[in-house]
């Protein structure tokens, strides 16, 4: 089965604790995820800060039932199931319902954290949108969508520029990538190269070469552009074709059969990497997030 959102894992949650006992919030990570028949993909998939994805909404489950008053926190990371919670429990319900919990605890709406998250909406409301996800996915999925934003307008400005400027770009890029220095690497499409558009040096006295094709296209790079290319090459087996279109099958299928090592990077790549070494984009701001030091104020208490 998918990974469930957190709101799906806070009712299989609070039944762990119904005991009355106290655990820690690790306590039931391993059981809550075989309970949920993960794939060994699904197991390993991480989120932004590093955790895996199933451990991240597990930990936002918590949070949430600690918010509704369901659980209490005695010491850091344990929790215990409050009387709200045994009471909620003895009602049945088969799942997590954000509406009917507006209506059964109306204390909650009172807590600034239910507003700022808009976890309250309608059902129909709660499917349509990220409401179903932990905030840090939805942070992560808003980043993911400016990055992809971004990316697709340095292609359209690619597509702007001069066959010539975009094989400096090519190589602006492959020596941003730590491919030599600007200084030891030349674009030569215009000196009757005879397939090549650009040589990166990776070293000064020039022992090893990279070739580089450049190919401003809109439909697909064929077989014959890299015969082409890989006829031009002497004096060294590497190569580099970039495009802003991408590449025909026959083209991998032909690489296959040859010694030379040809890397293929079509547009999606190619921005990819701009956007990865800083080509062509700025840094415009800078967001640093914090957590809460829960060590901090437990030194507090022992002083």
């Amino acid at each position: 089965m998918p990974i469930p959102k957190f709101h799906e894992i806070m009712l299989p949650l609070l039944k762990k604790y119904q005991d009355g006992k106290t655990y820690h919030a690790t306590a039931f990570i391993e059981e809550l995820t075989d309970e949920f028949r993960l794939s060994p993909s699904e197991r390993l998939e991480k989120v932004s800060s590093g955790k895996t994805r199933i451990t991240d909404r597990i930990l936002w489950a918590y949070t949430f039932l600690y918010k509704l008053g369901f659980l209490s926190r005695p010491s850091r990371a344990n929790y215990t199931i409050t009387p709200r919670g045994s009471e909620f429990l003895k009602l049945d319900w088969k799942e997590i319902n954000f509406e009917k919990l507006k209506q059964l605890y109306p204390d909650i709406l009172e807590d600034k954290f239910w507003q700022k998250n808009n976890s309250f909406k309608s059902e129909k409301e709660l499917k349509a949108t990220e409401a179903e996800s932990t905030p840090d996915e939805i942070l992560t999925a808003i980043i993911n969508q400016k990055i992809l934003e971004t990316q697709s307008e340095i292609l359209e400005q690619i597509k702007n520029i001069s066959p010539r400027s975009f094989e400096n770009l090519v190589v602006k890029l492959l020596v941003a990538m730590g491919y030599g220095t600007e200084e030891f690497s030349l674009t030569t499409s215009y000196t009757n190269d005879g397939g090549i558009d650009g040589i990166v040096q990776a070293d000064e006295l020039g022992f090893e070469k990279v070739y580089i094709q450049a190919k401003k296209y809109e439909s697909n790079v064929g077989r014959p552009d890299i015969q082409k290319f890989v006829g031009a090459m002497t004096g060294t087996n590497k190569g580099v074709f970039i495009t802003t279109a991408k590449f025909a099958s026959s083209v991998t299928e032909y690489l296959k059969s040859r010694q030379e090592n040809i890397v293929l990077i079509d547009g999606e790549k190619m921005v990819h990497l701009m956007y990865k070494y800083n080509q062509g984009v700025s840094v415009r701001q800078t967001i640093t997030l914090k957590a809460i030091d829960t060590d901090y104020f437990e030194e507090l208490g022992n002083l």
